[in-house]
């Protein structure tokens, strides 16, 4: 982080300091970055295929002002429905693929002695991992 000027930025520069304060940002900011870049990818293959906005709309079967706002908002959270019926009106595919262990920690995983390989969990040995509640669905 830069040298703060503001108020504002001192009060952060000393909040991040807590080590739970500081995971907890960096989880939120690297969420928001990888919608950021989703939403970029997708607006790069919009002009690529040389569609306007409202003929995106038409093909994903969408308002256009929820085009238009996904792609100008500077917070945009699209719900997974909208991003499947993009990429699909885009004639791409939405994937997943496994945290390595730093970031998956920051999600609250915690994959000491998990070896996690292949393209997604199916597969994946983890033995020895704790996941949060919900995740051993994914490791059936």
């Amino acid at each position: 982080m830069t040298t703060a000027r503001t108020g504002a930025e001192r009060y952060l520069r000393d909040r991040r300091k807590d080590p739970e304060y500081e995971r907890a940002y960096v989880a939120a900011r690297q969420r928001i970055d990888q919608i950021d870049g989703i939403i970029r990818t997708l607006d790069q293959r919009r002009c690529s295929l040389q569609l306007s906005k409202a003929e995106l709309a038409r093909r994903a079967d969408l308002r256009p002002e929820v085009i238009r706002r996904l792609f100008s908002a500077e917070s945009p959270n699209p719900t997974l429905s909208t991003l499947v019926a993009l990429a699909g009106a885009l004639e791409l595919g939405l994937t997943t693929e496994p945290l390595e262990e730093s970031r998956a920690y920051l999600y609250g995983a915690d994959l000491t002695g998990a070896k996690l390989t292949g393209a997604n969990l199916s597969g994946a040995d983890l033995t020895g991992a704790t996941l949060p509640e919900g995740w051993d669905q994914w490791a059936q």
